[in-house]
C-alpha cells in the first residue's frame, strides 16, 4: 500500500506526509520493516523526502522510517545509502536546524545505518554527517542521540548537560 501510494502521489505533499507517517509506524514492526527493505518501500521514502524537502513534517517521518527501518537490519542500511537516502537525511537536517525533533530522528538514523555495518562510516563522514550531527546536539532533547551517533561514526564525543535554572 505505502509503495503504491508514494509511486502514484509521492508529489502531492499531502499524500507524501500521510504515506511516509505510516511506513515510519509500520517500521517498528521487523517482518513489515523486511518487506520494506525488500521492496521499493526505501527508495520512495528517499524521493518523497527529496520532493518534499522544504517540508518538515514529510522529512521528519522520513528520517524517523529510516532509523527504525535500519534498528536491528543491516540490509536496510546498505540500501539507504545505495538509494541516497544518507545525502537527503544529513540534507533534511541542514534545511531544518531548528527543528529538534527532527533532528534527534535524524542522528538516530545516521546512528543506526552505522551501528551494524561500519563500513559505511566513511561515507557518512565524507558527506559531512560529523558537523550536522554536532549541530543537532546543541538541541537539548537531541544531545544523547547525536553523542551516540557521534561515538558510532568514530569521531570524539562527550555529553553536554543542560541545566534548567529558575529565574527569581
Amino acid at each position: 500500500l505505502c509503495r503504491s501510494v508514494l509511486s502514484r502521489h509521492g508529489g502531492d505533499r499531502d499524500a507524501a506526509r500521510a504515506t511516509v507517517a505510516l511506513v515510519r509506524n509500520l517500521a517498528a514492526n521487523d517482518d513489515y520493516k523486511a518487506k520494506m527493505g525488500a521492496d521499493e518501500t526505501l527508495a520512495l521514502v528517499v524521493g518523497a523526502m527529496s520532493a518534499h524537502e522544504g517540508d518538515g513534517v514529510v522529512v521528519e517521518h522520513g528520517l524517523a522510517s529510516f532509523a527504525q527501518l535500519t534498528l536491528r537490519n543491516v540490509k536496510n542500511a546498505n540500501k539507504i545509502c545505495e538509494t541516497n537516502g544518507a545525502e537527503v537525511a544529513l540534507q533534511a537536517m541542514r534545511a531544518h536546524p531548528a527543528k529538534q525533533a527532527l533532528q534527534r530522528q535524524g542522528c538516530l538514523a545516521l546512528r543506526n545505518i552505522v551501528s551494524r555495518n561500519r563500513d559505511l562510516c566513511p561515507l557518512l563522514l565524507d558527506l559531512g554527517a560529523e558537523d550536522v550531527i554536532r549541530q543537532a546536539g546543541n538541541h537539548a532533547g537531541a544531545v544523547d542521540t547525536a553523542y551516540a551517533a557521534l561515538r558510532d561514526l568514530g569521531c570524539e564525543a562527550e555529553v553536554t548537560t543542560w541545566v534548567q535554572t529558575d529565574k527569581g
